[in-house]
């Protein structure tokens, strides 16, 4: 039988258009004001509150949202070292608002960091199983290396210098806009059909799996007869088991895995390999 065609997948999202994700990427991205940044920073902790929302779009507010405190602390420490003299007034004695603010902007800083780089690491175990070390999973997804570096200076030694993570934010906003903001359509249209294409692509797709999967099984089925004719040994018949059944899991790993096991079990149903025929081997 011909694979089954895919049906369309719907997804619940938290915006309730796409013209509403463009404006959130304008308004991060190429504001006319702070304030319209801010807002954009706000729509998508509104967003939190209704639903998933993809790791890259969360990460993208995060640092901007620690870029957009970081300025606001630049003025207001200058406005509050011009009108206090006496350091005594400061909650913490021989704290300066230089410091205070240096202190409260690396940690908004490692915090949003350390949320971009954990996130696309779990993100990258899970298309690619678990096992792996975060380095792998970064190279394996195309994230620089020096973050996980920055990560791991984050969780087990000092907080890094403000220039450093001014700097890797900076960096990070910027990969985010390569592999997720850039790419996004530009109009529902686009939408479409980028949607139509990637449907035709998965029947392609789905379609090699098939053909490898009868395969595999076909001749793990000639081996197993052929093994009961010639009364080979149990543990032969095992071997090639489980040869034939990692051979099965090679090929449905990774995206769309359980569309890839349908077409596993349809081969085995559906073109007569659980139970071949009313023919006697033995």
């Amino acid at each position: 039988m011909p694979p089954q065609p895919v049906q369309r997948n719907y997804f619940v999202t938290p915006w309730r258009s796409h013209a509403d994700l463009l404006n959130v990427r304008h308004g991060l991205y190429s504001p006319s004001t702070p304030a319209e940044q801010g807002q954009a920073i706000a729509t998508v902790a509104a967003w939190k509150q209704r639903g998933n929302v993809p790791h890259a779009v969360e990460s993208t507010a995060l640092l901007m949202d620690a870029m957009l405190l970081h300025a606001q602390f630049s003025t207001s420490s200058a406005r509050q070292v011009s009108s206090t003299s006496d350091a005594s007034e400061w909650p913490l004695q021989g704290v300066t608002a230089g410091t205070a603010s240096s202190f409260a902007l690396r940690a908004a800083y490692t915090t949003a960091l350390s949320r971009f780089v954990t996130g696309f690491a779990d993100l990258g175990r899970h298309r690619n199983g678990p096992g792996q070390s975060m380095f792998d999973v970064a190279r394996s997804i195309g994230l620089p290396p020096h973050f996980v570096e920055l990560r791991h200076e984050v969780a087990h030694e000092d907080l890094p210098g403000l220039a450093r993570l001014v700097r890797s934010a900076r960096e990070a906003v910027n990969w985010l806009w390569g592999v997720y903001w850039a790419k996004l359509p530009q109009d529902a249209w686009e939408l479409e059909a980028g949607e139509e294409a990637a449907a035709q692509v998965d029947l392609e797709s789905l379609a090699a799996v098939r053909l490898e999967a009868t395969e595999y099984l076909k001749k793990f089925r000639s081996r197993r007869v052929a093994g009961l004719k010639s009364k080979a040994k149990a543990k032969d018949a095992a071997s090639s088991l489980l040869e034939t059944q990692q051979q099965c899991q090679n090929l449905c790993c990774g995206e769309d895995e359980a569309a890839k096991w349908a077409q596993v079990a349809s081969v085995l149903i559906d073109d007569g390999l659980v139970i071949p025929s009313l023919k006697q081997y033995v």
